[in-house]
């Protein structure tokens, strides 16, 4: 869900800027600063983020909260600029997301479907959610505009991030489960 708003944003954006009354310059420089940042983001978070189901998930869920906010301050933006200013946010965004998607997906797959695994899940990050975003995206903006298409983005990324924390509660019971059944009573019990 939360590749969605993003395929919208990378599809949508450079017209919004346009609208705006920014240039192909401020389209440039937008893209050029969405992605500039990227590499520096993957590096520290591979030196400081812990390898641990929970701790992935609840990151994931943080970093869908922070695409919430990049929508609702591209829904705001008034000025080319503002664009140019909140596209430095998709680094963190991103460049999160996609880290700790791909750590996680790692982590889960048994090593002999591993690249099965990042297989499907650049698939539904790239292509499904492309597909979805370019429908949903283009009807959105055509018929209310970029706002609103901005809003529901921030929505989408809402129900993304509450899903990420249904999922925490999930790994949590199951955790409780196997260390009940582990000798038939709670571990360290």
């Amino acid at each position: 869900m939360v590749s969605i708003p993003n395929s919208v944003n990378s599809t949508f954006v450079s017209i919004y800027i346009q609208e705006l009354g920014g240039s192909e310059v401020f389209v440039g420089w937008g893209a050029f600063l969405a992605a500039i940042f990227e590499v520096p983001v993957f590096l520290l978070l591979d030196r400081f983020i812990k390898r641990e189901t929970r701790y992935l998930i609840f990151c994931l869920a943080v970093t869908s909260l922070l695409f919430s906010v990049r929508w609702a301050l591209m829904s705001f933006a008034s000025e080319p600029v503002h664009i140019l200013l909140i596209q430095l946010l998709h680094c963190v965004t991103f460049g999160g997301y996609y880290y700790l998607g791909t750590t996680l997906t790692a982590y889960l797959i048994p090593a002999e479907y591993r690249a099965s695994g990042q297989a499907a899940f650049a698939l539904t990050w790239g292509g499904v959610s492309g597909i979805m975003a370019g429908v949903m995206g283009g009807w959105l903006y055509q018929t209310f505009g970029a706002v609103v298409m901005y809003r529901v983005n921030v929505v989408i990324s809402l129900c993304g991030a509450a899903g990420f924390m249904l999922m925490i509660k999930l790994v949590d019971k199951k955790q409780k489960e196997a260390a009940f059944t582990e000798g038939g009573k709670p571990t360290g019990a």
